[in-house]
């Protein structure tokens, strides 16, 4: 988890430094980051301004490449070095899913990079609307319940 925390940290980094981007950690990692809990997780989830899947696509991808990262999946924005995968999202979503912008999130700077964290409550009203989505209640429901169960017993020990 560590390499991929590194691996996070240097993408962040380049991304404020190229694009003038402060990405958003989420997702598994981001939620597993943020309670200390070293758990291993498919990839690295990241929100990032919509800018960059339009007129900054072309020098999104390019600087992904720069990073040694080839584009697996363009739909879903997904980008993999063989061993880590990375996959960003329309910051935009944060608004139906926790009912906030990504300018309002607590903003950290770690070894030079700048991005944006979510706090435990933003993660359960994330994971609890996401378990709404009939489609993903099939593929990952019985993981959403686990993780609303975990925060919520974070929230009670914090």
């Amino acid at each position: 988890m560590q390499n991929k925390y590194k691996l996070f940290l240097t993408i962040a980094k380049g991304l404020n430094e190229r694009f003038s981007v402060e990405p958003t950690l989420y997702g598994s990692f981001g939620l597993y980051t943020l309670i200390g809990l070293d758990k291993e997780v498919d990839d690295i989830d990241m929100l990032v301004p919509l800018s960059l899947f339009s007129e900054q696509w072309g020098n999104f991808q390019k600087f992904m490449e720069e990073q040694g990262f080839k584009l697996t999946n363009e739909l879903k924005h997904e980008f993999s070095n063989g061993e880590h995968k990375v996959s960003f999202e329309s910051e935009d979503v944060l608004e139906n899913l926790i009912n906030a912008s990504a300018k309002e999130l607590k903003v950290q700077t770690e070894q030079g990079a700048r991005f944006r964290v979510l706090t435990l409550r933003q993660y359960l009203s994330f994971y609890e609307k996401m378990s709404e989505d009939s489609s993903r209640a099939q593929k990952k429901g019985a993981q959403d319940q686990k993780k609303i169960e975990l925060i919520k017993q974070e929230m009670i020990a914090g």
